[in-house]
C-alpha cells in the first residue's frame, strides 16, 4: 500500500472517493487516520472544532480495518473511513460533556447506537466535535470549550448547535461528521460552512446513547462533503440501502414557496437560490409556485416543546448545578418552569396541524425548496441581524427556514449554491417526503453537481 504522508489534498476527498481508494488499495486505513490525526493536532488549535480526539480508539480501529483489508475482508461498508461526532453521542469510555459544566463525568459504559453501528460497519472515530451547550443555539458560541470558527473566515461563526461537527468538516480535519438537530443544528453550519447537510424523517434513525435537548424534535443528522455521502452514511446507520443516482431530474415536480422563501433574504443568498431555481429547470424538473401556510407561531410553538421538555430533563441537575449552567441554557430552562401542561399541549397540536397542511403541500410536488439560511455566517459575537430598521436575534434569522421540518419530522438537506462577494457560503434546502430521504438525497446529487463544490483557503 502507498503511504499518505502529508498529502492533505486527501483530507478533502468525498467519503465515497475514500472509499474506493481503500477498497484498491492505493492508501492504508492507518496512514488515513494519521493524516487525519495529524491534521487536527496541527490546526484544531486554530478551530476548537474538537473537545476530544480519541487517537487511541482511532488507531486501533484503523489498524483493524488495515488487516481485514489485508486478508480480503471488504465486506464492511465504511472499512477504514475517518468520521467524527458531536459530544452529545456516547462513544464508550469516554466523558460525554454536551458542551457543558455540568453533566457528570462518568465515562460511558457503551456507545450510542450510531456509534456502534458506524464502528460495526468499519468506521474510524476520530473523535467528539464542539457545540453550542447542550445544543440550545443556533450560533454555536460555547463559553466552556470555546467557540468552532468559521474556516471560510475565522473572524465569523461556524453555526449552531452542531459547530464543531461543520468545522472540522471545512477545516479538513474528517470526512464525516454527525451532529443533532433540533430546529436546523446540522443544517445551519453545514449551510454556513458551505457543506451538505441532512436531516433523515423524524424516528429513522436511532437517537439512543444521544443526550437529548427536546425528545420530540431531536433528530441524528449528518455533515458530509457531498450527498453522495450522505446517501452511503443513511445506507449504514438506518440499514436501509440507497436508490440508484439520477441523471436529471426529469419529471419531478418541485414546490417554490416564492414568498417565505425571498422575505427578508440578503441579496447574494437570493441570487444563490435563485441559481439553483435555474438549474432545477435545466435539469428537467417543473417549478411549481406554492403558497406556504400560516407560519407565524412556527418558532414559538417549537421553542415551547423544547423548553418544556428540557426542563424535564434538566431537573436532575437543577437544584445543586444550576450556577454551571451558561447564562443563555439556564434562561431557557427558567422559561420552561412557567410553562403550563396546556400551553405544551397547545403546541403538539399546533405539530399536528403542521403536518397536515405541509402533506397536503406535498401531495402536489415532489419536494420543496427553500434558501437554507437568510443570511451567511455572522460575525463572532453576533446577538441580533437587521431588516429594514428593525433587529432580530441572531439565532431567529439562521433557522427562519429549518425549524418548521423539525416539528413535521420530514427529511431535510442543505447543499452550496455558490458564495457571498466575500466568499462566504451561501446554499438551499430541499425538503421532501416523510421516508423519501434517499429519494431526495438522489436529487440533491443532481444539484449539487451543476453547483459549486466549496473549500475554504486556509
Amino acid at each position: 500500500m502507498a503511504e499518505i504522508g502529508a498529502d492533505d489534498e486527501l483530507a478533502f476527498r468525498p467519503l465515497y472517493e475514500l472509499q474506493g481508494l481503500l477498497t484498491a488499495k492505493v492508501i492504508s486505513p492507518v496512514a488515513l487516520a494519521e493524516l487525519f490525526l495529524d491534521r487536527i493536532e496541527r490546526l484544531d488549535p486554530i478551530y476548537r472544532a474538537f473537545i476530544l480526539v480519541t487517537r487511541e480508539r482511532a488507531r486501533a480501529a484503523a489498524v483493524a480495518a488495515e488487516r481485514a483489508l489485508q486478508g480480503g475482508d471488504g465486506s464492511r461498508r465504511l472499512l477504514g473511513l475517518p468520521f467524527a461526532c458531536k459530544d452529545v453521542f456516547h462513544v464508550r469510555g469516554e466523558t460525554t460533556t454536551a458542551g457543558s459544566r455540568v453533566p457528570d463525568r462518568e465515562p460511558a459504559a457503551a456507545d450510542a447506537d450510531v456509534i456502534a453501528t458506524m464502528s460495526a460497519a468499519g468506521g474510524v472515530l476520530l473523535g467528539k466535535t464542539n457545540l453550542h451547550e447542550f445544543c440550545y443555539g443556533a450560533t454555536g458560541e460555547n463559553p466552556v470549550f470555546g467557540t468552532a470558527v468559521n474556516p471560510f473566515d475565522r473572524t465569523r461563526l461556524a453555526g449552531g448547535s452542531s459547530s464543531g461537527s461543520a468545522a472540522a468538516m471545512a477545516a479538513g480535519l474528517a470526512a464525516a461528521a454527525f451532529g443533532t438537530d433540533t430546529a436546523g443544528s446540522v443544517r445551519v453550519p453545514a449551510a454556513l460552512c458551505g457543506l451538505v447537510g441532512f436531516k433523515p424523517t423524524a424516528g429513522l434513525v436511532s437517537a439512543s446513547g444521544v443526550v437529548p435537548w427536546c425528545w420530540s424534535l431531536d433528530q441524528v443528522g449528518l455533515i458530509t462533503r457531498c450527498a453522495r455521502d450522505a446517501d452511503l452514511l443513511l445506507g449504514v446507520i438506518a440499514a436501509a440501502d440507497g436508490v440508484a443516482r439520477e441523471t436529471s431530474l426529469c419529471g419531478a415536480r418541485i414546490g417554490v414557496p416564492t414568498a417565505w422563501a425571498t422575505a427578508d433574504v440578503e441579496a447574494d443568498v437570493a441570487a444563490g437560490y435563485g441559481r439553483a431555481l435555474d438549474l432545477c429547470v435545466t435539469e428537467g424538473a417543473e417549478l411549481v409556485d406554492i403558497a406556504m401556510f400560516d407560519m407565524e407561531h412556527v418558532r414559538t410553538v417549537s421553542l415551547v416543546i423544547q423548553l418544556a421538555e428540557a426542563l424535564s430533563y434538566h431537573s436532575r441537575y437543577l437544584p445543586m448545578r444550576a450556577h454551571l449552567y451558561g447564562a443563555d441554557v439556564i434562561s431557557g430552562l427558567v422559561q420552561g418552569q412557567y410553562l403550563f401542561a396546556e400551553t405544551y399541549v397547545r403546541a403538539q397540536r399546533m405539530v399536528q396541524s403542521y403536518c397536515s397542511q405541509l402533506a397536503d403541500l406535498l401531495s402536489r410536488v415532489d419536494m420543496i425548496v427553500t434558501p437554507a439560511t437568510p443570511i451567511v455566517a455572522p460575525k463572532l459575537g453576533a446577538t441580533s441581524s437587521s431588516w429594514d430598521g428593525r433587529d432580530e436575534p441572531v439565532g431567529n434569522t439562521l433557522t427562519r427556514f429549518t425549524t418548521l421540518f423539525n416539528l413535521t419530522g420530514n427529511p431535510a438537506v442543505v447543499l452550496p449554491s455558490g458564495t457571498d462577494r466575500d466568499g462566504l457560503p451561501v446554499g438551499i434546502q430541499l425538503i421532501g417526503k416523510p421516508f423519501a430521504d434517499h429519494r431526495l438525497l438522489a436529487a440533491a446529487d443532481v444539484l449539487e453537481r451543476g453547483l459549486p463544490r466549496l473549500r475554504p483557503v486556509l
